[in-house]
Order: structure tokens, then C-alpha cells, then sequence
């Protein structure tokens, strides 16, 4: 493993005195300075303690220009360009250790823009850890109140950064000291249990002697934060990946975890009319927000190379059609259209639903309209029409499934007075944690753990929420496993849960190796027909909608070559 080198980016301090509903946290560096100057000064210290929040995940606050999502990489949507990002190295079963190969890398016009590997990205951060808590106790002029604070946050951080890590390459070097130029560094891989259970201490540690029960500004940890990671941590602990032995004190106590943060009383799920701008348009009384980070508009993405102009919000520009200025490079599968149940809560499917095939957006689960664009759809002032093969905007050319995103989409973006993007509503949050999933959390690890039948209030608020109805009663364990899963892809759809879910779950094999559907839309006379097909392939797109996922292999990335190089300690995952 390389080592780390020491460095501070110093960032906008945040003052302890604002009240947390004004002020966001801010991790834009500017500067940097040296550790025996920053651990010198209060404010420093505090931001650099703030640094340690940059690239927590995969989320499009982080992603360089293409806004990568990890839903690229599942049976959520079809990337046009994903061998430009590096996407199809995941996708079609080519990953391996070398640097290529890693996954999630790629080059646009001849200039790479690679995403910052999971191996050496969290263990740089972790390395910040590491260094904050050998010099914390030199601060002068820092608070008991603030000092704790300060320790609880960067205890969080490392445990989250270890749990990615984690859900990566299975079980780690767990590092909890800096080294020197002159240090050996000949570590080994810890177990995946002694893995979780650092995770799971360095929590519980924040959690009871150091959090406290509200931050001072919005996007930093507090109790509740790490709670709720915590609950994640548990339930991927609990789950098929990491739990072959099914063990049910697991699930128990994934359970117990979720509902902790359920009986805080603190979070609420936000009343349906205020659901899709909760993805949109940052707003500081979201009773459903736990853990958030603010992605400004019309600020260049992080690591740009080119002379690109930059319209509005990155993300709107990912995913908008091209007559918008747009790159149609996420667009939902037909896989992923037909998860959505009727507003009779039965399955496409199911024989006795109301589900037409002659008109087969109407009456579908209200978060469908939400979470896609499809024939029909109304927009601002428009009302998309996938069935006119030259018309401006969205014709058949403006798309690769024949859907387009919306979840995350500001509406105001499709002014039809304008041709390129808006500059769409700013302060766009990215949701690292929110209410929903740890309903959801509870449901599914006290149905593994006890039966269905403390199973259905929480994951009955979920869908009660969205307008649905409540489940039938009398599921199975395993009904219930499946309702479940199918509510977390609906819920959590393009929030870069489904990803790690069906990894966990160990269904992976049969997600990701499929062939990407879309449909094709015609309309003779008035009358539309809807055609399920394969998506074309061709022009300057580069995708592949056919999936390729090596079981058992591809359940975990391998560590990279350099760093088996590096330290020949480390052992590779089976399978590279």
C-alpha cells in the first residue's frame, strides 16, 4: 500500500456561533497549509476536520463532469456513454487490478477524467483521520464541547470511510496510526468481521461520549448522523454478503439499530407534495433529511479538463436531451420502469392488477412520474411526445431507452423558450441518508429477524406516503423479502442504493446479467403502440446494453496492482 502523504486543504470555516439552519457546510478548498500550523489554531483544526467530508461516495456532487452514478452500474438505467466513464468495466465483467481496470475510469475526447479509485481515496482520508487524532490533543483554545465534537465527527468519517472499503474489497488493513517517510509498511488484510466490528465501535463511541444530539451546521455529523449510519453499517452486516451463516442476532440487531433512530422522534418522512423537490432544491426544515451534502449550480465540476461550456447544474446536463444542451447519459431501463406497481399495489404482472398495455404509464405507482420522463409526461410547459421521430426536444433520437430521468431533474430546466439549460434552482442536495431508508432498514432486518409481522407499520409508512396502499396482510417471510427489496429499488431508485443492496443480497448474479430493455413508441393516427426492444447501438454513443456479472468474483472489486506491489502483505480477492 502507498503511503500517504500529508496534506491539508483548508476550506471555509464554519462558525460554531451560526445557527445550523443558516449555514451549510462549505468543502470547496482553497489553500493549503502545514499540520504543526493548522493543529495551532482552533478554526484550522475545525477545517480541517471539514476537508474529511469531501468524496464520501459516488454521489454527483463528487463525480467530475459525467456526474457518475453508481445506478450506471446496475439494472436502474443504461449509460450512453459508459465507456467513457469507465462504467462498462463494471458492466460487461471486465474488471481487474490493473490500472485500467480498476472500474469507473474513462476518457471523453482523448482526456481522462478518472474517478478516484475506493482504495486509495478513503485510505487518503483515513490517513487525515489518523493524523487529526495524534495531534488533537495539542489544539489550544478549543472548547471540552468542541474538542469532542471535532473527535466524534472524525471517528464517524472513519468508520464510514472503512465501511466503503468494505463494501468494496471485503475485509482491510485496518490503519489506525500515521507513518513516517522511513516507516515499514508491510500491513495485512484484516477479516471482514474484524472489519465491522471497528466500524460498529468507532460508532458507538461517537454515538455515546462525543456527538452531540444536533450539529451547529447543516452536512455535519451528529448523533443522529452516525445512528443512521449506523443502522446501514448493521444491516449490510446482517445481510447474505457477510452473513452466510444467516445469523439472526445480526438482523436483530440491525433491527435495533434502525429503530434507535426511529425513536429519536427527530426524523419524519416530508408529506408526498414536497417529495420530488426534497431532491432538487435543498431546504434546511426537511424533516426527512438526515445526512446531506450541497452541490452549488453552475460551478465547473471538480477536475474538468476541457473548454466544455458549463451549463446550470452538472446533473441537469448529464441527463437532459441534447436539444436541451443536454448528454442523455443516464436513462432509465424498461427493468427498472416495470418494478413500479399499479396504484392498486399489485405488480404489472399480476394478472388481476389494473395495469393496461395499451396505455402503461396510466395508474402507476405516483413515484414512477416522479423518478421518470416518459411518453406523456408533462414538463414545465411541455408534454413529452417519444413518437415523433424529428420533433424538437423528445423525439426518438433524444433517447437511449426511450425514458429520461427526472428524479433529480429541476423542471424549470425545460423552459421552452430556451434552447439550452437553465440555470435550474441551486443548492442542489445530494441525500447521503434519509428517513426513508431506515424505515425500510427496520422493516427488512426485523422481517429477517422475527417475521413479517413487525415488518409491515414501517415499511407501511413509506408506501402510504408515496399514496400507495398499505401491503396485504398474510405475506410469508419471503413475501415480505420481496416486497421489501422491490419497495428499496422504488424508494431508493437512482440513490445509488441498489448497487450495494443487491451485492448484500447476493442476487447480483441475476440483476446485472440481463439485457438492458427500452421501448420504442409509435403512433399511427392517434393510436400509440409500445414496443419493448433492445436499445440501439451506433453514432458516437458507446454503450453495451447487455450485462456481464462473474459470480462469484465480481461481488467485490480487487485491490489494486500497485498496491499488491507495494506490499506484498496484502492478498488479492479470488477471482483477479
Amino acid at each position: 500500500m502507498k503511503r500517504i502523504s500529508f496534506y491539508i486543504l483548508i476550506i471555509g470555516l464554519i462558525s460554531t456561533s451560526i445557527s445550523c439552519k443558516k449555514n451549510l457546510l462549505n468543502i470547496t478548498p482553497s489553500s493549503s497549509v502545514d499540520a504543526n500550523t493548522v493543529f495551532a489554531d482552533p478554526n484550522l483544526t475545525e477545517a480541517f476536520v471539514n476537508n474529511n467530508y469531501r468524496d464520501l461516495d459516488y454521489g454527483f456532487y463528487n463525480t467530475h463532469w459525467q456526474a457518475f452514478m453508481l445506478a450506471g452500474a446496475t439494472d436502474e438505467v443504461l449509460s450512453a456513454y459508459e465507456g467513457y466513464i469507465g462504467v462498462d468495466v463494471v458492466n460487461q465483467g471486465l474488471i481487474n487490478s490493473s490500472p485500467t481496470g480498476e472500474g469507473f475510469t474513462g476518457t471523453f475526447d482523448g482526456n481522462p477524467y478518472p474517478r478516484q479509485q475506493a482504495w486509495a481515496n478513503n485510505y487518503k482520508y483515513i490517513a487525515q483521520c489518523n493524523t487529526f487524532f495524534q495531534n488533537i490533543n495539542k489544539v489550544s483554545g478549543l472548547s471540552s464541547g468542541d474538542k469532542n465534537r471535532l473527535i466524534g465527527e472524525m471517528m464517524t468519517l472513519r468508520a464510514f470511510r472503512y465501511f466503503q472499503l468494505v463494501r468494496h474489497y471485503s475485509g482491510v488493513p485496518i490503519i489506525t496510526k500515521t507513518y513516517g517517510i522511513t516507516d515499514k509498511f508491510d500491513v495485512k488484510r484484516n477479516t471482514t468481521d474484524e472489519c465491522f466490528q471497528f466500524i460498529i465501535t468507532q460508532l458507538d463511541s461517537a454515538i455515546n461520549n462525543y456527538l452531540p444530539a444536533t450539529a451547529p451546521a447543516i452536512g455535519k455529523i451528529d448523533r443522529g448522523v452516525a445512528m443512521a449510519i449506523k443502522s446501514r453499517v448493521l444491516l449490510s452486516y446482517a445481510s447474505p454478503l457477510f452473513n452466510a451463516n444467516n445469523d439472526p442476532a445480526r438482523w436483530q440487531a440491525a433491527a435495533d439499530a434502525a429503530k434507535a433512530v426511529m425513536d429519536l422522534n427527530r426524523y419524519a418522512l416530508v408529506p408526498w407534495l414536497n417529495y420530488k423537490n426534497m431532491f432538487i432544491k435543498f431546504d434546511p426544515s426537511n424533516s426527512e433529511y438526515i445526512f446531506v451534502t450541497i452541490n452549488q449550480a453552475g460551478l465547473p465540476s471538480e477536475g474538468h479538463q476541457d473548454n466544455y461550456p458549463w451549463p446550470g447544474l452538472t446533473f441537469e446536463y448529464a441527463v437532459m436531451p441534447f436539444d436541451r444542451g443536454g448528454n442523455i447519459m443516464y436513462t432509465p431501463t424498461q427493468q427498472m420502469v416495470d418494478s413500479y406497481e399499479t396504484i392498486d399495489g399489485k405488480s404489472i404482472s399480476d394478472p388481476t392488477s389494473i395495469y393496461n398495455a395499451n396505455d402503461p404509464y396510466a395508474n402507476r405507482d405516483p413515484r414512477f412520474n416522479v423518478d421518470v420522463l416518459h411518453q406523456g409526461s408533462p414538463v414545465n410547459q411541455t408534454t413529452i411526445d417519444f413518437s415523433n421521430p424529428n420533433g424538437f426536444d423528445f423525439n426518438q433520437n433524444q433517447t437511449v431507452t426511450g425514458y429520461l430521468m427526472g428524479k433529480f431533474v429541476d423542471p424549470s430546466v425545460y423552459d421552452p423558450a430556451a434552447i439550452t439549460l437553465g440555470s435550474g434552482q441551486g443548492a442542489q442536495p445530494w441525500i447521503h441518508l434519509r428517513y426513508a431508508e431506515i424505515l425500510l432498514n427496520y422493516a427488512e432486518a426485523i422481517n429477517e429477524a422475527k417475521g413479517p409481522a413487525d415488518a409491515y407499520a414501517a415499511i407501511n409508512l413509506v408506501r402510504n406516503r408515496a399514496n400507495m396502499p398499505s401491503l396485504p396482510t398474510g405475506l410469508s417471510q419471503s413475501d415480505m423479502r420481496a416486497r421489501i427489496w422491490n419497495e428499496r429499488k422504488v424508494e431508493l431508485a437512482f440513490e445509488e442504493s441498489r448497487f450495494w443492496d443487491v451485492r448484500r443480497w447476493k442476487i447480483a448474479s441475476q440483476t446485472n446479467n440481463i439485457t438492458c430493455m427500452g421501448v420504442n413508441v409509435t403512433n399511427n393516427k392517434g393510436v400509440l403502440t409500445y414496443t419493448y426492444q433492445v436499445p440501439n447501438t451506433g453514432g458516437n454513443l458507446n454503450y453495451n446494453p447487455v450485462r456481464v456479472f462473474k459470480d462469484p468474483a465480481n461481488y467485490f472489486f480487487p485491490i489494486p496492482q500497485s498496491e499488491i506491489a507495494a506490499d506484498p502483505n496484502l492478498i488479492q480477492n479470488p477471482g483477479y
